[in-house]
């Protein structure tokens, strides 16, 4: 029973379920898309809030240019492509994205740092654990060269969540301690958590030996992680957490079954959250191409606005 629900839990973290998508709001007229919707439409929940936030400071700070404004709902509706599984779109956006950097070499070094660790996690979603592993150490030398620390920390988690979806769980152990100590450094809280995460999910993979160790550090960053973190993060927490239970040979299901069920629940409920964020996706405008309400996948949308993107998503590929 317990191996049945941690399964289906891990299937829904590692991939939401696809949504049953159409698309609307946009049609051909004279060789140009005419929008036909309000741009600001309901992006469900925590979009939703997120979205009526970033309207209310463009309104409010007029001093922000409309480029910043543009990363940040790039950013947004990236994430939310990540979460759907929609890899096509997550990478058009990653590509709209890096048009926003100059290129000129030197300027504009935080979007093109973004749009590669972006990059990088689509490649991971997609299983293309070498393609990724290449955009990371090229990201990094970018880090050092301009001396940006505390993007250094992010992109040694990175390489410890490529070796660790890879089955390389030896060889993550080190990049996650040392993204850590950046951490520890820079007072970087919530990354430091998402690390901390990470390094015990690394622990548990080597045996059930190492499942007390994970357990004290999933523990230690519970804090910060239910304080502050998002909902895929603390999923992930909750299911590692029921993991290290099972996988304690010194721990019992039957005597102690809550232990192992409330933080499946708990898990299960900030999927369905998580989840809930895809079942009603409205994309604001950010260009003609995306004034639309997106709930199809990309190649359903008509000839005349669909994007070709120049990304081999093949799962399982390495």
């Amino acid at each position: 029973m317990w191996g049945t629900d941690l399964s289906r839990l891990t299937k829904k973290l590692a991939k939401t379920e696809d949504s049953h998508m159409t698309y609307r709001s946009a049609h051909v007229k004279n060789g140009a898309l005419t929008e036909m919707q309000s741009e600001w439409f309901s992006f469900s929940f925590l979009s939703r809030e997120a979205f009526a936030a970033l309207k209310l400071a463009e309104e409010k700070f007029l001093s922000l240019s409309k480029s910043q404004i543009q990363l940040v709902k790039l950013q947004l509706l990236h994430d939310h492509a990540l979460h759907t599984g929609n890899l096509k779109l997550a990478q058009q956006l990653c590509d709209e994205l890096g048009v926003l950097a100059s290129s000129v070499a030197g300027v504009d070094i935080e979007i093109k740092v973004e749009a590669s660790l972006r990059h990088a996690r689509i490649l991971i979603a997609a299983n293309q654990f070498s393609q990724a592993a290449a955009v990371a150490r090229s990201l990094f030398c970018m880090c050092y060269k301009f001396s940006l620390q505390v993007e250094n920390a992010t992109v040694l988690l990175l390489f410890a969540e490529i070796h660790k979806r890879s089955g390389n769980a030896v060889l993550g152990i080190p990049y996650a301690l040392a993204s850590l100590s950046f951490c520890k450094s820079f007072n970087l809280d919530l990354l430091k958590a998402s690390a901390t995460l990470t390094l015990a999910e690394l622990w548990l993979s080597l045996g059930s030996s190492h499942a007390k160790r994970a357990l004290d550090l999933i523990h230690g960053a519970f804090p910060v992680l239910l304080g502050h973190g998002g909902l895929e993060l603390r999923a992930r927490a909750f299911i590692t957490e029921a993991k290290c239970y099972l996988a304690d040979s010194n721990f019992s299901v039957s005597e102690e079954p809550e232990m192992v069920l409330e933080p499946l629940r708990q898990a299960s409920e900030d999927l369905e959250l998580l989840e809930a964020a895809g079942e009603a996706v409205s994309y604001p405008c950010l260009h003609p191409c995306y004034s639309f309400v997106v709930h199809a996948p990309l190649e359903a949308l008509p000839s005349e606005i669909h994007v070709d993107i120049d990304l081999d998503i093949k799962a399982g590929k390495a």
